[in-house]
């Protein structure tokens, strides 16, 4: 099963304009280096919560225990435009979280793998498309329950997503 860490660099592209000013305006605060106003939590919190996209990541990665802090969902939703790049996005960082042998996943832990931009259209769509199957009873294999088993990634699979 590929996730967006399968993407050489050759399918990566530097941050748009929106990503780069969600990328500055969060990074110091994902750091600890800066301290974010509890009304700005608040405020981005509640619109994350009731984000479809974001709900569409929160309820995959429920299955694994896995969570995205705030700073990270805030980043990622400037990146998806629909429920497939969501569930992608969010076994992306079921595979990281794996890796890192962590389960609460922040901006610096994605950057570890992304330094070099985000991928590209065609790319995320090669990727999506990989994990089609007329087997699986709703033609997606990311749709299997057990894909998202924190035990059922095994640590040979993490281990080779670099």
């Amino acid at each position: 099963m590929k996730s967006f860490l399968d993407i050489d660099e050759s399918g990566l592209r530097g941050l748009t304009d929106d990503e780069g000013y969600v990328m500055l305006n969060t990074a110091a605060f994902d750091s600890g280096l800066a301290d974010p106003p509890q009304s700005l939590i608040q405020e981005l919190s509640e619109i994350l919560d009731n984000a479809f996209l974001v709900k569409v990541m929160r309820g995959r990665l429920t299955k694994s225990d896995v969570k995205m802090n705030l700073w990270l969902e805030y980043l990622l939703t400037v990146n998806m435009t629909s429920p497939g790049t969501a569930v992608m996005w969010a076994y992306t960082i079921l595979c990281i979280a794996r890796k890192l042998n962590k389960k609460n996943i922040s901006i610096n832990d994605l950057l570890r793998f992304f330094g070099m931009g985000f991928p590209k259209d065609d790319a995320m769509h090669e990727i999506w498309d990989s994990q089609k199957d007329r087997n699986s009873p709703n033609g997606n294999l990311l749709d299997n329950a057990d894909i998202w088993s924190w035990e059922k990634l095994s640590t040979e699979r993490a281990m080779d997503l670099s």
